[in-house]
């Protein structure tokens, strides 16, 4: 089995473990559109890999040329040390998949269902009878064992779905788009899953365009990854913490009642801005910065006779939405009204903190568009 490009920390009584997971210099074309252009990416025991971009990035692409529902046109994919050309059977015994189009059988029952899956991927009967209970009350389907999946609802059958993957203890987990139409409970019952995989060892591949999510999916025992597909190409491989501090700042928010000041009237120099991380909408000004206890007092000190109409500082903490608008350019945008804020007399406002930009009716307001479900056809 290979062991290139073994991860830091990944060793067994001092010999390296094999990747989950090892793809190399992949390329895909689908007809004449290029859907991967040479992608390197791998996967250690007990990571969850994000894997983010727009539709049409190749995100579904990679997915199904791991899994082994499509041959590259060059490149090679490795699943524990499994070479999946030269032994598919082998190689895809050692993986789950749950695509996006759901694959349950509605005239079985859940069990049924859970059953028949277990032992298609090698489990014995016992074993799978076993499985389905406790995979099961993982994600809540216990009481509904016995129910036709057809009568389930769509979360509920998104539930089912997921747990067909993950029946069979595989070392590495593909889940594309998981949560995808999913309800609140369902969405948890899935990130709770896939944090419990990951601790116990196991690799996933988590491809998402919700991003809240994928923050929700760190660890304290797993490492999260994130990487960004953008037209078949790898923008960023890095933790989630290197990213958010590499390509995130916080955003300072002025907030005023009526127009605010042209920046022709404030002098900024000496000012901790980040560069073009200057915006002015109909009523605020916004300033992204590295270091808001700098830059707060500094701008509050310059407004002059403004600041009497100086309504609220909103500061939005730096994310993984705000580092992968700044990636991809003008991906992704925060959609959420900044909370409450207590205002103590004329001029004088309450600093809030939120994680995520306040809604704007300026330029703010074309930063970014979280992307619909990518389509697989035509990536």
């Amino acid at each position: 089995m290979r062991t290139s490009l073994v991860a830091q920390g990944a060793v067994l009584a001092g010999r390296p473990l094999p990747l989950a997971l090892e793809a190399t210099a992949l390329v895909k074309w689908h007809g004449d559109v290029h859907a991967l252009r040479g992608v390197d990416l791998c996967v250690v025991p007990g990571e969850i890999l994000a894997l983010l971009g727009r539709n049409g990035a190749g995100k579904t692409t990679f997915v199904s040329i791991v899994s082994g529902l499509l041959r590259p046109d060059a490149g090679t994919v490795h699943i524990a040390g499994v070479d999946l050309a030269k032994n598919p059977r082998c190689a895809q015994s050692l993986l789950g998949v749950a695509p996006q189009q759901l694959g349950v059988y509605p005239v079985l029952t859940v069990r049924q269902n859970l059953q028949f899956f277990g032992e298609s991927a090698g489990l014995s009967r016992r074993s799978a009878r076993q499985r389905t209970l406790t995979i099961a009350e993982t994600l809540d389907l216990t009481h509904l064992l016995d129910r036709g999946a057809g009568a389930l609802s769509g979360g509920e059958q998104r539930r089912l779905h997921t747990a067909a993957a993950l029946l069979h203890s595989p070392p590495l987990v593909l889940l594309d788009e998981p949560t995808v139409g999913a309800d609140a409970e369902t969405r948890e019952r899935v990130l709770q899953a896939v944090r419990d995989l990951a601790d116990a060892g196991t690799a996933v591949v988590y491809t998402t365009h919700y991003l809240p999510e994928v923050e929700a999916l760190s660890t304290k025992g797993a490492e999260l990854k994130v990487a960004i597909l953008e037209q078949g190409e790898v923008l960023v491989h890095a933790s989630l913490a290197e990213l958010v501090a590499t390509h995130s700042t916080t955003l300072a928010v002025f907030t005023f009642d009526g127009p605010p000041p042209l920046w022709e009237e404030l002098s900024l120099d000496g000012l901790d801005i980040s560069p073009d991380g200057r915006e002015r909408s109909s009523d605020s000004l916004s300033l992204a910065t590295h270091n808001p206890g700098s830059l707060l007092p500094g701008l509050l000190a310059r407004l002059g006779s403004h600041a009497d109409r100086l309504c609220a500082v909103d500061l939005v903490r730096p994310s993984l939405e705000r580092a992968y608008a700044g990636i991809i350019g003008h991906g992704a945008r925060d959609t959420h009204t900044a909370g409450s804020f207590a205002e103590t007399g004329t001029g004088s406002v309450a600093v809030r903190e939120t994680g995520k930009d306040p809604v704007q009716s300026g330029p703010l307001a074309e930063v970014t568009c979280v992307p619909d479900r990518e389509p697989f056809q035509g990536e």
